[in-house]
């Protein structure tokens, strides 16, 4: 890659919103089902007056569906498309802005993340869960132009769900730097992003916390949108493409897959390429496995991924879907990837 990718804007609260170009033009917001944002589209409307709601259940996983609504949309002007929605919603949205773009140059994308760690908002890959397969597309034409993190969302997450998607911010940042398309600069910034969450966040407490500040969910908003660029810029590795097989076989929920699988392969990084830990300073292999270790315990399913690590007939259909995922083959460091398990 000879170029680096970053959103444009990025804003946090009220002040963020205020990123939102005042417009009469027609608007679109895209929602989940699970959660009413009627109060934020109405702080919205004081930007943007005229705006349709539009909430998606399981529709959001169809392709026909989806097709169906960008031919919709098509027939329309819109000017601005806004998203509220964790990863799943986010990357719906951002087929549905690529393609809109092809006939209105102008519009704009808007994502207002409702759960951090995935780097969605900040990522040009789009990955949908369909009846019969997982669809990872990539396209620079996936950026937003501005990303707005409203706290009064994000802190009203489980604090379990917070943790276990910064855990998944932290692995993207983490593997950007084993991918053949990094660079001295990502590197860089990814390795202070790692070292930004373990200085700032005291481990034995993070696992014990019942509630974040604001400050603190601030905090954990910009390691997602790092984790976000550093896919972005150089894609994922060996701990997602385990976590996207487990993912499809067990249903085990993606944050979790990733928060089981980043030890063995830290481990296996230790054992093979202890010279590009040195290189690159990365300090915080320890930190990231203590980690590990204590959100292994709040996983319910963890019988299930134990067995595709330890079980011979469950390991190699576990491996099999793993050398089919894209982030498999990004990885560029020494040693055979099997070993892992």
């Amino acid at each position: 890659m000879t170029h680096q990718i970053f959103v444009s804007k990025l804003g946090f609260n009220k002040k963020g919103y205020n990123l939102i170009e005042k417009s009469d033009a027609p608007s679109l917001v895209i929602s989940g089902k699970s959660i009413d944002y009627s109060e934020k589209v109405n702080y919205l409307k004081k930007r943007c007056a005229n705006i349709e709601l539009i909430s998606l259940g399981e529709e959001r996983n169809s392709l026909n569906e989806i097709e169906k609504l960008i031919s919709n949309l098509k027939k329309g002007s819109l000017q601005n498309l806004f998203v509220f929605g964790g990863g799943s919603i986010i990357d719906v949205a951002k087929i549905i802005y690529a393609s809109l773009k092809k006939d209105i140059s102008d519009i704009n994308l808007y994502v207002i993340p409702t759960k951090i760690g995935s780097g969605a908002e900040s990522s040009i890959t789009s990955i949908m869960n369909t009846k019969n397969k997982k669809i990872i597309k990539t396209n620079e034409e996936f950026l937003p132009s501005t990303v707005i993190y409203d706290t009064d969302i994000i802190k009203n997450l489980p604090t379990e769900e917070i943790i276990f998607g910064s855990m998944d911010a932290l692995v993207h940042s983490f593997e950007s730097m084993t991918s053949f398309l990094t660079n001295p600069y990502l590197n860089f910034f990814s390795n202070q992003t790692i070292n930004y969450f373990f200085n700032e966040f005291n481990q034995n407490d993070l696992i014990e916390k019942q509630k974040f500040s604001d400050d603190e969910i601030i905090k954990l908003c910009n390691i997602s949108f790092n984790g976000g660029l550093a896919q972005s810029n150089a894609g994922a590795g060996l701990c997602h493409a385990y976590a996207h097989a487990a993912e499809e076989i067990t249903s085990v929920p993606h944050s979790r897959c990733i928060a089981y699988f980043i030890k063995p392969v830290l481990e296996f990084i230790e054992s093979t390429n202890s010279k590009f830990i040195q290189s690159n300073k990365i300090s915080n292999i320890s930190d990231f496995k203590f980690l590990s270790d204590n959100l292994r315990m709040k996983i319910p399913e963890i019988k299930l991924l134990k067995d595709l690590q330890f079980q011979d007939k469950d390991k190699i259909r576990l491996l099999d879907l793993a050398k089919k995922d894209p982030c498999w083959r990004l990885f560029n460091l020494k040693g055979k990837k099997e070993n892992i398990l």
